[in-house]
C-alpha cells in the first residue's frame, strides 16, 4: 500500500512470488531427493535379500513384487518414477560390483605379486645352496604326456620330481593357490638364471684343470678335485693370473649375512683351496661350482665315449682278419700305436677295455662268417 508506483508495486509483487515459486521448487526436489534415497534403500535390502535381480528388467513381474512388499518408502513413489528409479538403483549396483571386482583383482595380484617373489627367494636360495636339487624335474611325468602311445622312457613320480621335495612347503602351498603355474613359471625363471652361473663355473673349471694339466676322468670326485686345484694354485699362485672368470650378470647383488659369511670361512678352511676357488664359491656357491663341476665331468665322458668310439674303428679298419682273432694286446699295439686314434686315448687300462670288447665282436663274426651268416659291415 505505501507504494504508489503500480510498476513498482507489479515487480516487487513478482519478485515475491519468484521466491515463492523457487523454494517451492527446491523443497519438492529435495522431497523428492528424499523419497529416492528411501526407495533405493528399500530396494538395496530387498536386492541383499535376494527377493530380486538387477538381471530382471522393470516389468510388471517386478512391478508386482515391489507392490507386494507393501514398503511405504516404495510406494512413495510415483508409478511413472519407478522405471527411472530402478535404472538408478542397477547402474549404482552393478558400478559397485565392478568396483569390488576390481580392488578384489589389484588385491590378487598384489598377494600373487608378494606370492611369487617370497617362493623365489626361497627356492632360488635352496637350488642355490643344494638342499634341493637342480638335477630333478620339477613335477610328476607320465609317458603318454609326452607322446601318448609311444614309450618315452621312465615315468617320474612325485617322489623323483622337485614337487614331492616342496609341496608341503607354506610358500609353495600359498602360490600354487593363487596360481597352479605360478611355482612352474618361477622354477623355469630360476634355473634359466643359474644355468648361466653353472655354464661360468664350468669354463672356468675347465681353465684351472688346462692350468693344472689335470685330466678328468667318469669317476673324477669333486672335492678331490678341489683340494688337487688348490694345491697346484698354492704353488703356482702366478698361474691364476692368466684366468679370465667372467661375472655373471644374474649373480645375487645383495649384501651377504653374517653368518652367510662366517659359513663361507669355514668352508674355505676346510677344503683349504686357494684363492682362486675361494673367489669362484664366494661369486657362486659350493652347490653351483659342484654342478659346474658336473658338467665337466659329463663333457669328459662324452669325449671319452668320442675317442673311444674312434679307437674301434681303427681298430675294425686295422685288424679285421679271421686269423686276427686272438691276437694279443702287444702285437696289435705295435701295429697301431702310431695312429692317431691311439694316441688320442692316452690312459693304457681304456685302450686294452676296448681291445678286449672290440676282439670279442671281432670272435662272434669270425664264427658268423663260418656259417656264412656274416658280412662286413659296421655294428
Amino acid at each position: 500500500k505505501g507504494v504508489k508506483d503500480s510498476r513498482t508495486r507489479e515487480k516487487l509483487i513478482k519478485n515475491h512470488l519468484d521466491d515463492l515459486f523457487e523454494n517451492e521448487k527446491k523443497e519438492r526436489l529435495e522431497r523428492e531427493r528424499h523419497l529416492n534415497k528411501q526407495a533405493i534403500s528399500a530396494l538395496d535390502e530387498l536386492y541383499k535379500a535376494e527377493k530380486i535381480s538387477i538381471d530382471t528388467g522393470f516389468g510388471s513381474t517386478l512391478k508386482q513384487i515391489l507392490v507386494e512388499t507393501k514398503d511405504e518408502r516404495i510406494l512413495a513413489i510415483e508409478d511413472s518414477a519407478l522405471p527411472d528409479l530402478w535404472k538408478k538403483f542397477v547402474d549404482d549396483v552393478k558400478e559397485k560390483i565392478r568396483r569390488e571386482k576390481a580392488e578384489a583383482e589389484r588385491k590378487r595380484r598384489r598377494e600373487l605379486k608378494e606370492a611369487r617373489d617370497s617362493f623365489y627367494k626361497w627356492l632360488k636360495k635352496q637350488l642355490r645352496e643344494g638342499h634341493l636339487s637342480l638335477d630333478k624335474p620339477f613335477a610328476p611325468e607320465k609317458k603318454s604326456d609326452k607322446d601318448e602311445g609311444k614309450d618315452t622312457g621312465k615315468e617320474i613320480t612325485e617322489a623323483d620330481s622337485l614337487i614331492g621335495d616342496i609341496k608341503d612347503e607354506e610358500l609353495y602351498k600359498r602360490l600354487n593357490a593363487l596360481d597352479e603355474k605360478a611355482p612352474k613359471e618361477e622354477y623355469d625363471y630360476i634355473v634359466k638364471k643359474l644355468d648361466l652361473e653353472v655354464e661360468d663355473c664350468r669354463q672356468t673349471i675347465k681353465k684351472m684343470l688346462k692350468k693344472a694339466k689335470l685330466t678328468l676322468k667318469a669317476d673324477s670326485q669333486f672335492d678331490d678335485i678341489l683340494i688337487k686345484l688348490g694345491e697346484f694354485f698354492k704353488q703356482n699362485p702366478d698361474e691364476a693370473k692368466g684366468i679370465r672368470r667372467s661375472v655373471s650378470a644374474l649373480r645375487d647383488k645383495k649384501p651377504r649375512s653374517k653368518s652367510r659369511d662366517r659359513d663361507k670361512k669355514d668352508r674355505k678352511e676346510e677344503l683349504q683351496n686357494g684363492n682362486i676357488l675361494q673367489d669362484l664359491i664366494e661369486e657362486h656357491t659350493v652347490a653351483i661350482v659342484k654342478a659346474g663341476f658336473t658338467e665337466c665331468v659329463r663333457d669328459a665322458k662324452k669325449r671319452l665315449k668320442k675317442k673311444k668310439k674312434n679307437f674301434e674303428d681303427l681298430l675294425f679298419d686295422t685288424i679285421y682278419k679271421s686269423e686276427h682273432v686272438g691276437m694279443p694286446w702287444e702285437l696289435a699295439k705295435a701295429k697301431i700305436s702310431k695312429e692317431e686314434e691311439f694316441l688320442a686315448l692316452p690312459d693304457e687300462e681304456v685302450r686294452i677295455e676296448v681291445f678286449k670288447g672290440y676282439m670279442k665282436k671281432l670272435k662272434v663274426k669270425k664264427e658268423q662268417k663260418a656259417c656264412g651268416c656274416w658280412n662286413r659291415q659296421r655294428s
